[in-house]
């Protein structure tokens, strides 16, 4: 699919809004590197020169900095997650953690914000940083297992769980600049042996490496339980609350900002999304598919209006009241 000229300039806009990152693995060097492209093709596009690259520096430029190009009518491109606040957040707090050797729990009040997005971001893109999602099934030996799997640790030889907790303490404390992320931990903290063994981590990586223990409401949950006196909650508290980092509702700003990025802009429209969609998931599914939308009534009445023209509040309703 060959790039317009429009698909071009929002892959350079969206090359500087992620340049613009403050975070050690935002410079035009390690875009460079993790693209594998020359400097100097960043430099023209930061430039405005677009006719200089080619469409494969584009493309590698999109697929490095979390774009994706969907082949439709109008080879439009979509942006299937956004520079918001709670993104930059996410990024600058775990760059923070990893290099300074913090302990951050990351807690939201809502799904759907972002958050684990943005931690597997930070994990592909930050190095020496593993990412562990907990499940509802998950055990303690499973949990040792994924993170000695991610430090490319092998499990052969080494018997029980401590012996597995001692790799891994070794791995991440021999060398600098290690950052461990366990998210999702609302499915195991309320089980008193995944507990323990968040402990066993926490106190390991204390001052050693940098540690975000992530989930939804957790900090509610342990409160609730200390307050009980359930066994272990009063010593989780201090052990994870001393530096906590909320992630927020989506923002007005942050609309706004998603849906000019998306060709909303009439007041009335932005409204009915403010009003009508509480969080990025929900937003997300709603304009992936404004774009073949529009085309497909275009063609039918044969017109060329624009996303803003056609997505009218009223349009809206009718609209997502079918899907």
């Amino acid at each position: 699919m060959k790039l317009t000229n429009k698909n071009k300039t929002e892959i350079a806009n969206a090359m500087t809004k992620w340049l613009a990152v403050e975070s050690p693995e935002r410079s035009g060097n390690k875009l460079s590197e993790k693209a594998s492209i020359s400097t100097a093709y960043i430099s023209h596009l930061k430039n405005g020169k677009l006719e200089i690259p080619s469409d494969e520096v584009f493309r590698k430029i999109a697929d490095a900095i979390g774009f994706s190009i969907v082949n439709d009518d109008n080879a439009e491109l979509v942006e299937l997650h956004w520079l918001t606040e709670n993104f930059n957040k996410i990024q600058t707090v775990g760059g923070s953690a990893r290099l300074k050797r913090k302990i951050v729990t990351m807690d939201s009040d809502e799904s759907g914000l972002g958050k684990t997005h943005g931690l597997e971001y930070l994990s592909n893109n930050e190095p020496q940083t593993i990412y562990i999602k907990c499940t509802n099934t998950m055990g303690v030996k499973e949990l040792l297992s994924l993170i000695m799997a991610a430090l490319h640790i092998k499990e052969e030889g080494i018997k029980g769980n401590y012996n597995k907790l001692l790799a891994i303490r070794t791995k991440v404390t021999s060398a600098p600049g290690w950052l461990l992320i366990i998210d999702e931990t609302e499915k195991v903290i309320t089980r008193s042996s995944m507990l323990k063994v968040i402990w066993d981590i926490v106190d390991f990586c204390y001052g050693r490496c940098g540690l975000i223990v992530s989930g939804l409401n957790i900090i509610e949950e342990i409160e609730r339980r200390a307050k009980k006196g359930r066994a272990g909650y009063k010593q989780t508290k201090r052990r994870l609350f001393t530096n906590i980092v909320k992630i927020h509702a989506i923002s007005k700003k942050d609309m706004v900002y998603i849906l000019k990025e998306s060709g909303i802009t009439n007041t009335d429209s932005v409204n009915w999304f403010i009003k009508n969609v509480s969080d990025y998931q929900m937003l997300s599914e709603y304009l992936k598919d404004l774009p073949a939308v529009a085309s497909k009534i275009n063609r039918e009445d044969n017109t060329e209006k624009s996303i803003d023209e056609i997505f009218t509040p009223q349009f809206l309703h009718a609209l997502f009241n079918e899907l």
